[in-house]
């Protein structure tokens, strides 16, 4: 699959995806770091992304205009954690759903509890 990371999210983030044979992009490599959620969103619709973020605010987006893509994988309750630290299980979350995020979907994981909540869209 193919990752756009938020700019909540370490660029850490991008080498661990790329370890487990995903393509992954950091928003700050290719955007302004001050875009808009809604910049994000499209730009990651338009190029088949996942959208992975720290963020609760694209849902509301994707609702906004009735988008069952792109798919957001919500990285929850991190804090300062590192990404080899939680990466571990964010990882586990998305080879678990992917079929789910192909199809469209918002996968919440919360790396401390360990869980992950799937939402169709």
């Amino acid at each position: 699959m193919k990752f756009l990371l938020d700019m909540n999210l370490s660029p850490v983030w991008v080498g661990l995806l790329t370890i487990a044979e995903h393509d992954a992009v950091h928003w700050s490599d290719i955007g302004a770091p001050g875009a808009h959620d809604e910049i994000l969103v499209k730009h990651a619709r338009s190029h088949k992304m996942v959208l992975m973020t720290a963020d609760t605010d694209f849902e509301s987006v994707l609702l906004q205009h009735r988008w069952d893509r792109p798919s957001v994988v919500r990285i929850r309750g991190i804090g300062q954690q590192l990404p080899k630290t939680s990466g571990r299980v964010v990882l586990a979350a998305i080879r678990a759903c992917r079929e789910e995020l192909q199809a469209g979907a918002v996968l919440s994981v919360e790396p401390a509890l360990p869980r992950a909540t799937l939402l169709q869209l």
